[in-house]
């Protein structure tokens, strides 16, 4: 029987590519290849125009792999948002922005532009993301995309670094905060280390070599931030979601609290059109999805019955993947 007053998906997540083309290691997605059964982009023109019947509030977010790497696909995609005045969001390493591209990025792209700069220190990024000289691309890349902003007021698409939090640069934190401010981005978002997405190794070695060493340390560190940054705008990490670090840096196993609704307000979409409620699903539900968007249209897969038995089932969840931007609770 389906739930024909559940609240609509405020977010859908629709997975452009797997596939990548820098080495990062907190994420083995570069090591996947597209079958030949994944969406067309038709296919997912369709999903954002149901989405907007759902839900014309909503927010569509592009994901990968780097969802950059299908340009055309991308552009299609982002421009149909626009068009249907819906929010869009894509994170992206910004490698693919060419000099020629930056004022289509602006104008085209998504209205929420996430670029991943994990450090202002090059070897701290170049590291985590696996290829030297990354880091320069990539600042070079946000000064052109703010300078135009900057010169064009017609120009409303938010630029915003996203960077992982791990052992490296947690003492550098507030030197960050102000490197990117200095660089003029509307915006930072933090996400603390967690264990490495589609793990293709027989252990996390990454997550085990670059989680916190002085847990103290790091939770005080945290504390400074939330003193000395907690009512700052350009900070979309707000400090409810930086105390939940500290209780994930406790234990990043099982988190004390219940931090995730994303059985609430998700639906990810990966290539081959499989629904889930978020991207962890599968560990709860020994591996099934919702559904399959080519089988069920996304109304009556968000207001399935088994979409509701799933969210009985993840409303008690404590997983550390509750810690992800993208899950975590999002409190007004």
């Amino acid at each position: 029987m389906q739930n024909l007053f559940l609240r609509p998906p405020k977010n859908l997540f629709i997975e452009v590519t797997t596939e990548c083309n820098l080495r990062c290691k907190q994420c083995h997605l570069w090591m996947s290849k597209e079958g030949s059964g994944s969406l067309s982009t038709e296919e997912k023109l369709g999903l954002i125009k149901q989405f907007h019947q759902l839900n014309s509030r909503g927010r569509i977010s592009l994901t990968g792999g780097e969802p950059m790497s299908k340009m055309d696909e991308f552009f299609a995609l982002t421009k149909l948002c626009r068009k249907l005045n819906l929010d869009s969001s894509a994170n992206t390493n910004s490698t693919y922005i060419t000099d020629n591209l930056i004022e289509k990025t602006l104008i085209e792209g998504p209205t929420n532009l996430l670029i991943s700069l994990d450090s202002h220190l090059s070897k701290v990024h170049d590291y985590i993301r696996g290829k030297e000289g990354t880091f320069d691309h990539v600042v070079s890349t946000i000064q052109s995309l703010v300078k135009l902003k900057k010169k064009s007021a017609h120009i409303k698409t938010r630029i915003v670094t996203s960077t992982i939090i791990f052992n490296d640069n947690i003492g550098l934190w507030r030197d960050y905060i102000l490197f990117a401010k200095n660089l003029g981005v509307d915006g930072m978002l933090f996400q603390i280390i967690d264990k490495t997405f589609w793990n293709q190794a027989p252990n996390d070695l990454f997550f085990e070599k670059n989680f916190f060493k002085d847990k103290e340390r790091a939770k005080n560190k945290i504390d400074q931030i939330i003193e000395e940054f907690g009512n700052d705008p350009a900070i979309y990490t707000k400090p409810q979601d930086l105390r939940w670090m500290k209780l994930y840096i406790d234990n990043p196993n099982y988190i004390s609290e219940q931090v995730c609704d994303s059985h609430k307000r998700n639906m990810m979409i990966d290539m081959n059109g499989n629904v889930s409620l978020c991207f962890y699903m599968h560990y709860l539900t020994s591996g099934k999805h919702i559904g399959n968007i080519r089988e069920h249209r996304i109304k009556d897969l968000w207001r399935s019955q088994y979409a509701g038995q799933t969210r009985n089932v993840m409303k008690t969840c404590r997983l550390h993947c509750g810690m992800q931007n993208c899950h975590r609770k999002e409190l007004n």
